[in-house]
């Protein structure tokens, strides 16, 4: 077994416990039902938040053929509702972690076996994104253009500042990059870290990629390979970000 974490450093209201621990609560049949959820408390006078997810990989799960030149295999998602505390504390509502044996779009970036990690921003409950539809091949969003109602377009409604910058992404060089085609069914549109960018051979740390529905950010989403089976630690943390709401 590989235990695959992740930690997460931003910003949210204060709280004055040293250490909390939550449960993930729901269906932990693909992965150890030790999961957790903790939330450490990393200074008094601020709105810092430390945000750690543990489980473990679980080595069942499917794999592409490495003889064979297609891949076929859907994504395996597994939906976590968090505890009351860390809803409290946070501004994330649940998480889904999700495994992705052939990896997703863009092509020749991040088509390869990885983990998903989203983590839904209020108010973008289960609820809220069964609403979140849109003219699409599949659970892809058709270009706008071709979008004929108020939900559909909110995938095409990101919030940016007089310098062209999405607000609430954070404020980098060069800055995140929305790409239109990348809007998926009951998600969001997809903001990316250009300098992630690169052949799938190379990848070996996490991605942070973000999400906007309707001018909102919707989800976190760490993504992470699973070319070489280590424990893996990703830290967010300093960030400062664009036109903070």
């Amino acid at each position: 077994m590989y235990i695959m974490r992740l930690t997460t450093l931003a910003l949210a209201t204060v709280f004055n416990a040293c250490v909390v621990s939550a449960d993930m609560i729901g269906d932990a049949s693909r992965f150890s039902p030790e999961a957790v959820v903790e939330v450490t408390n990393v200074s008094d006078n601020t709105c810092e938040y430390m945000l750690t997810f543990t489980y473990w990989h679980d080595p069942t799960l499917p794999m592409p053929d490495p003889n064979s030149e297609t891949c076929d295999m859907g994504s395996i998602e597994n939906y976590y509702e968090l505890s009351d505390h860390v809803k409290m504390h946070t501004p994330f509502n649940h998480a889904s972690i999700d495994w992705n044996p052939c990896g997703h779009n863009p092509e020749g970036v991040w088509d390869t076996t990885h983990y998903d990690l989203h983590l839904y921003l209020d108010p973008f409950d289960l609820e809220k994104r069964s609403q979140l539809t849109c003219n699409a091949v599949g659970n892809e969003c058709l270009p706008a253009e071709n979008q004929t109602t108020v939900d559909g377009l909110g995938f095409y409604d990101v919030a940016v500042n007089e310098a062209e910058k999405i607000i609430n992404t954070p404020d980098i060089d060069p800055p995140y990059l929305w790409i239109p085609s990348s809007g998926v069914v009951s998600s969001g549109t997809h903001i990316i870290d250009t300098r992630d960018l690169g052949p799938p051979d190379e990848w070996r740390k996490p991605s942070l990629v973000m999400g906007y529905y309707g001018g909102l950010m919707a989800f976190w989403e760490p993504m992470y390979p699973v070319s070489h089976m280590e424990p893996v630690f990703f830290e967010v943390s300093g960030l400062k970000y664009v036109d903070q709401t």
